[in-house]
């Protein structure tokens, strides 16, 4: 009996894609599917969260199909949502950078600004729009309820505090059902690990699961903010060695020009030029 960690999971592409002011004009192939566990190897929840124009966005759906419904034909959704997923799907990624530095400011910027993401991608689910109740929920914490209450409540709360909203909100922000796909040949079964997808949108969560199992970690540039290209289980800050020269190049510099006036100040007090 063979073992195999792949699973045959189809997700169709698009043959056109276009805009028409917030609206996304989908040709949803009726042939050309492709395996969702393995689009993993070409990593499209990194490539969604770097993209920056509607021109990427538009290449990326055509590439790889609808986010959230896979019907065959043609079909239009919002543009506004794609976005909001997008924006969603990187604040929580940026939540687990700032976790991961241990910065505590970080983590508290971090954390509000997933919990503003969340509640605008939750409006896509309460629509309808999903099909699915596994992922985005209304932010609350206990009794506080919605983004701007618990906003507040981390503004005015302590790091500890802040540390455990942030705990809670990782921990609960993505699951996803887990089984087997077994099939027969003349001589062996095939045993496959399969997650249960419902589709794109759960796949791209799958894969910063994946990640983190991995220890691939995702991080962001803070030069430039474009997501670190992760080549092994190394911790890497900076995208590039240039934007590390950079940054360490404007550390120099201010440290420097701190330095110079405790400088002339000492030497005023002990009479040298």
């Amino acid at each position: 009996m063979q073992v195999h960690d792949h699973v045959n999971t189809l997700w169709p592409r698009c043959d056109s894609v276009k805009t028409e002011g917030d609206q996304l004009i989908l040709r949803v192939s009726r042939g050309r599917c492709y395996d969702l566990v393995d689009s993993y190897r070409m990593s499209p929840h990194r490539q969604l969260i770097g993209l920056r124009s509607a021109s990427e966005l538009l290449g990326f759906v055509r590439a790889f199909g609808p986010l959230f419904f896979s019907e065959p034909g043609v079909r239009t959704e919002k543009l506004s949502h794609y976005w909001s997923f997008q924006q969603s799907l990187k604040a929580f990624v940026f939540l687990l950078s700032a976790m991961r530095g241990g910065e505590l400011a970080e983590v508290r910027k971090a954390v509000t600004e997933y919990i503003k993401a969340t509640e605008a991608e939750a409006v896509i689910e309460i629509r309808g729009l999903r099909g699915s109740g596994r992922h985005a929920r209304f932010p609350r914490v206990g009794r506080v309820f919605g983004a701007k209450a618990i906003c507040d409540l981390i503004a005015q709360s302590e790091d500890s505090r802040v540390g455990q909203i942030a705990i809670g909100f990782v921990e609960n922000s993505f699951t996803a059902e887990l089984g087997f796909r077994v099939t027969a040949s003349a001589r062996k079964f095939h045993i496959a690990a399969q997650p249960r997808l419902l589709g794109l949108a759960e796949a791209l969560r799958w894969m910063v699961w994946q990640d983190v199992h991995d220890e691939r970690p995702l991080s962001f540039c803070p030069e430039c903010g474009s997501l670190i290209k992760v080549l092994d289980a190394r911790f890497r800050k900076f995208c590039s060695p240039e934007h590390a020269h950079r940054s360490a190049a404007r550390d120099w510099r201010r440290r420097d020009s701190e330095r110079k006036p405790r400088l002339k100040r000492s030497n005023q007090k002990e009479g040298r030029p």
